[in-house]
């Protein structure tokens, strides 16, 4: 079975739980630009790389 996270708006999260939950999620989706560049901030720290990138992202217009 697969695991995905989905990021929206608000504050990235800084707590271990939830960056282990991003790690370990299957499937990535970022519903808008600034929880796209959010999660491109804050990928390195998570991953240990800068290469993982969201599956899929959903923008508003």
């Amino acid at each position: 079975m697969s695991t995905a996270v989905i990021i929206g708006g608000g504050e990235f999260p800084k707590k271990p739980y939830p960056r282990e939950l991003i790690r370990s999620a299957d499937i990535i989706v970022c519903c808008d630009g600034n929880a796209l560049k959010a999660f491109l901030r804050h990928r390195k720290a998570i991953f240990g790389n800068d290469t993982r990138k969201p599956d899929a992202i959903t923008l508003c217009s």
